[in-house]
């Protein structure tokens, strides 16, 4: 799991104590007026890989990480939606009984 940072001009994604991007940007200066976007870098389960947006701020993108991190240990491994093992003919069901 990691942390990664956005550059504002030519948007790569890269670690997130890079000073200097690739294309010139200084990324501390883009820090400071809030222009850097952060990301949650980390792999799922399967082995797959994800990353989320998490804000403009590095405290929030080092929170979003301790959360991660926490439900790694406690083997409750990224559950992102409480109802996504519903089949089709219940969210169906469900969907015709809203007004």
């Amino acid at each position: 799991m990691s942390i990664m940072q956005q550059c504002p001009r030519c948007k790569a994604r890269q670690k997130g104590v890079t000073k200097i991007c690739k294309c010139g940007e200084k990324l501390d200066v883009a820090k400071r007026s809030g222009r850097v976007k952060f990301f949650s870098d980390f792999y799922l389960p399967g082995g797959k890989r994800r990353r989320e947006y998490v804000g403009i701020s590095i405290d929030e993108a080092r929170d979003a990480e301790g959360k991660r991190r926490g439900q790694k240990r406690e083997g409750r491994t990224f559950d992102m939606l409480p109802d996504g093992k519903k089949t089709i003919s219940e969210l169906s069901e469900w969907f015709q009984g809203q007004e």
